[in-house]
């Protein structure tokens, strides 16, 4: 079924209550794969409750995101303050299924211009927290033998790399094929450059030009942190 007719085909049976309804996801994007669901944001009156339900509706299996319009901000500035913007994006990028004359232009425009903003600066302590923990993991990724922790301390080192240069930059984070498609977008060389020498250190062992990348994207944040941190 069309993402669209189902989509609306779901708040019709289920929420007709909703002001505004968002279809959002890859559904939205047109790039939906077999196991692909309908993500939709609704927006609620003023009175009703907020939830998250996933359910199946005629064979499809649906994500409701449902807030009022004061709680869908607050969830966007929760977002924001471990810096992601998963709800603000899928309500900036989707596609709308209600509310064209009920407020839906208007909260994606909200939307698009909290994600213009960016996401708040990285505070002193967090960034040398993040500093010290990854330079701690790229040297324990160095000294590893053990060809399984070297798998494991060579992911770990690339997460935390891609969230640490996104973090400096100021730039919105993102969880799991997010993380990568947020670099690409903000730093394709840095992102590319991370990848190849992840699958060096995968295929071959070979793990020194996956700490020389390390080390640059530290270097932008004030460079290794080791000795002489602390907390408190």
């Amino acid at each position: 079924m069309d993402p669209l007719h189902a989509g609306r085909a779901l708040i019709d049976d289920h929420y007709p209550e909703a002001l505004v309804a968002v279809l959002a996801g890859s559904s939205a994007r047109g790039q939906a794969t077999p196991t692909s669901d309908l993500d939709i944001v609704l927006v609620l009156p003023g009175e009703a409750r907020s939830f998250r339900r996933t359910s199946r509706h005629e064979g499809q299996l649906a994500e409701v995101f449902a807030y009022t319009p004061d709680e869908l901000r607050r969830w966007w500035d929760a977002d924001a303050a471990t810096g992601r913007c998963t709800l603000a994006n899928m309500c900036a990028s989707g596609l709308l299924l209600r509310g064209e004359q009920d407020g839906g232009p208007a909260m994606q425009q909200q939307a698009r211009a909290f994600l213009a903003a960016g996401p708040p600066a990285v505070d002193d302590d967090e960034l040398a927290a993040r500093r010290y923990r990854l330079t701690a993991t790229v040297d324990d990724l160095c000294d590893a033998t053990d060809a399984g922790e070297r798998q494991v301390l060579a992911a770990e080192v690339l997460l935390e790399a891609a969230q640490l240069h996104l973090l400096i930059q100021r730039q919105w984070l993102g969880q799991g094929k997010w993380l990568l498609r947020r670099l690409r977008a903000t730093a394709p060389d840095l992102a590319e450059r991370l990848i190849q020498a992840h699958q060096h250190a995968l295929c071959a062992g070979q793990v020194q030009t996956l700490a020389k990348v390390v080390n640059d994207v530290l270097q932008g944040g004030g460079g290794r942190l080791a000795e002489g941190y602390g907390k408190g």
